[in-house]
């Protein structure tokens, strides 16, 4: 065992140590070896399937096996097979993992802690003089039942429940106390269908009708109103436009192609009189013509000196062209007239569409008022028979306390309980069973330095389980008569993994993690 204050270095520093110097003396550019992308440990076949697999590998070597300058466990700093502390059994063994890191094994064995399996006992409702939640429930009946001066038991108790239940009202602290007025209010306000109730000392047991809880009111709807609800869409787009017409186009007219609007205005000359002298001044260089333009205007006469007298006759002549505006004039005139009736059976087809949609609207709107007028009454057809169910449970407990009244002590206070609510999906091969696997309740940090946190301490709350029949294995479809399922006796969890899956040197993965929570009970 090393001193405290001995100057021996570990091995592991000491090549940490030299490996830095080696890497400040000798860099390496980075653009020479650029860094790679990171990607994380992956399972391969050295990989253990399960947790408890690789717990099980776990087995010693003899010292002699390791290295000598490997003989102390990396993670306690201890020397393997040195002598334990005073009061403590620490001595380590050397473990080798398959990645090749050797461990202690007190220090892999608390390192990787395999899942606990926890249990938590559910007890039934009595009236002996150590249960305290039954005692106040029938207690809290017979006083109501007594101030009411009931004659029918099962009436009047589900006329307390109404009271209790009533938001308005507001009165299940009076009538039920601290504890128990949330817990009806659960059953009372469960917008599922409930096959049974069961009240428990330190739990509510729902049981939950799969088959109701699948069936929805719309599957009544006629196959008219299915039809209006899928096409109702259609009518949310808007209007396509009309396809443009020459008429829409606006009040601009063209003439046709063949007629020239600038050969309307042409004129032929007037030849000057012989009398007169209409020369023009010698005009200057820069405005004489351009040798082209003189090219052009020479070719141009002497096509029109070659003319045959049948092309001249064949020439568009200004009559001609008054009459094409004439007929461009008329043709404008038309294209009002047809922009006006285009105009008016747009309007007539915008006021149809409109009257559709309109009709179309309120055809959904009151599809979705039968729709929730519908819900309503089935969620209050709904309440009503979980009340009852109710009712009837409480009438049996309170017999039962009528029974054992003379046991019961007086108990005038009780105290407000947190509710853990808890959902398991019963399978057919597990039907009867007392012993139920719940997800693992969370974790509670207390602060934020509080990085590990507690378990969810169930002793202190009330487990609300609601149980609903697997619709794969064991649906409703292929049960002839519902089975009870019996009373639970207990719940069980497995605890959350907590330590690493890796080697804490390499980080290479060890063993694959299970699922804390993970039921192939299915038989479908």
């Amino acid at each position: 065992m090393s001193e405290p204050g001995s100057d021996e270095t570990p091995p592991e520093t000491t090549s940490q140590t030299s490996h830095i110097e080696d890497v400040v003396q000798s860099p390496v550019s980075h653009s020479q070896h650029p860094a790679k992308p990171y990607s994380p440990p992956k399972p391969d076949s050295l990989t253990f399937p399960t947790p408890k697999a690789f717990l099980d590998s776990l087995q010693p070597i003899p010292i002699e096996q390791v290295e000598d300058n490997n003989q102390r466990c990396p993670i306690c700093w201890k020397l393997y097979g040195e002598v334990s502390d005073p009061g403590f059994d620490n001595t380590e063994m050397p473990v080798r993992l398959r990645c090749g890191h050797v461990y202690g094994d007190k220090c892999l064995a608390s390192t990787f802690r395999a899942p606990e399996t926890r249990y938590h006992r559910l007890r039934p409702l009595s009236f002996s003089s150590c249960s305290r939640k039954g005692c106040v429930l029938g207690q809290k009946m017979h006083e109501f039942l007594s101030s009411q001066d009931a004659i029918d038991g099962f009436r009047d108790i589900g006329t307390m429940l109404k009271h209790a239940c009533d938001v308005e009202v507001d009165r299940g602290h009076q009538l039920f106390g601290e504890y128990w007025s949330p817990i009806l209010q659960e059953v009372a306000h469960n917008r599922n269908k409930l096959t049974d109730i069961i009240l428990m000392e330190n739990a509510l047991i729902l049981d939950y009708d799969t088959k109701a809880r699948h069936t929805h009111p719309l599957n009544e709807y006629s196959q008219s109103t299915w039809a209006l609800l899928a096409n109702m869409e259609d009518f949310d787009e808007p209007l396509p436009p009309i396809t443009a017409t020459a008429s829409l186009l606006g009040h601009e007219v063209q003439l046709p192609a063949e007629v020239d609007p600038s050969d309307l205005f042409i004129n032929e000359p007037t030849p000057p009189s012989t009398g007169s002298n209409l020369e023009l001044p010698p005009m200057p260089a820069y405005f004489q013509p351009t040798p082209n333009l003189i090219a052009v205007s020479a070719a141009q006469s002497s096509s029109d000196a070659t003319q045959t007298w049948q092309e001249k006759l064949a020439h568009t002549t200004n009559l001609d062209k008054l009459s094409a505006l004439h007929k461009g004039k008329q043709k404008e005139k038309s294209n009002e007239s047809k922009i006006a009736e285009d105009k008016k059976a747009y309007a007539e087809k915008l006021k149809a569409w409109e009257q559709q949609k309109a009709a179309v609207q309120l055809q959904r709107e009151q599809a979705h008022a039968a729709y929730e007028l519908k819900m309503r009454q089935e969620q209050e057809i709904l309440k009503r028979a979980n009340m009852a169910l109710l009712a009837s449970k409480l009438v049996g407990i309170y017999n039962e306390y009528i029974k054992h009244r003379e046991e019961v002590r007086d108990i005038s206070q009780d105290s407000f309980s947190r509710s853990y609510y808890a959902s398991v999906i019963v399978h057919l091969t597990r039907t009867q069973e007392l012993s139920i696997q719940i997800e693992a309740p969370p974790v509670e940090r207390h602060s934020n330095d509080d990085e590990d946190g507690t378990e969810f301490d169930l002793s202190k709350t009330t487990v609300v389980l609601k149980r609903s029949n697997c619709q794969r294995c064991n649906p409703a479809e292929k049960r002839l008569v519902a089975a009870t399922q019996p009373i639970p006796t207990e719940i069980w969890w497995r605890t959350r993994p907590k330590g690493p899956d890796d080697c804490p040197l390499c980080h290479k993965v060890l063993y694959i993690r299970e699922t804390p929570f993970h039921s192939t009970d299915c038989s479908a």
